[in-house]
C-alpha cells in the first residue's frame, strides 16, 4: 500500500469510525475550545500502541484512551505539514478503542478561517 505524504498519521494502522466533538466557540476571541472524541479501530494483524494524528498549532491539554489519562507529544511543527500528535495507548490493542482529546483552537490555527461581517458584506 502506498503512503499519503501530506500526513504524519498512522492511518495504516488505525481507523476512525467516528467522531463526537463538544465544542464552546468564542466569536469574540476566535478560539474554539472542548474536546473530539475518536472512535479508532485497528486495521492490522498486530497489536497497535500507539495513535498519532495531525494537528496545526492547536493547544492539546489532555489526552484519554478509554477514559483513562494516557501519555502524549506533540512533535516539532514541520513546515505545512503541522504537528504529530502521539498518543501512547495503555496497552497495545487489537479491539476498537476511545480516544479523547481536549484542545483549543490557537490564533495561529491553519483548518479555521474567521470571516467578518464586513468580509461577507463586501464579497455578496
Amino acid at each position: 500500500m502506498s503512503r499519503d505524504n501530506a500526513t504524519l498519521s498512522n492511518y495504516h494502522q488505525v481507523r476512525n469510525t467516528h467522531t463526537a466533538l463538544e465544542w464552546t466557540i468564542d466569536w469574540h476571541a476566535q478560539l474554539i475550545a472542548g474536546s473530539a472524541t475518536l472512535t479508532l479501530s485497528p486495521e492490522t494483524e498486530t497489536a497497535v500502541n500507539e495513535v498519532v494524528l495531525d494537528t496545526s498549532f492547536l493547544h492539546v491539554t489532555a489526552v484519554k484512551v478509554d477514559g483513562v489519562d494516557v501519555k502524549w507529544e506533540k512533535a516539532e511543527r514541520i513546515q505545512a505539514m503541522g504537528e504529530a500528535l502521539t498518543i501512547n495507548l495503555p496497552e497495545p490493542t487489537l479491539k476498537e478503542f476511545k480516544v479523547e482529546i481536549k484542545y483549543s483552537t490557537t490564533k495561529e490555527c491553519t483548518a479555521l478561517g474567521w470571516l467578518t461581517k464586513e468580509y461577507v458584506q463586501r464579497t455578496h
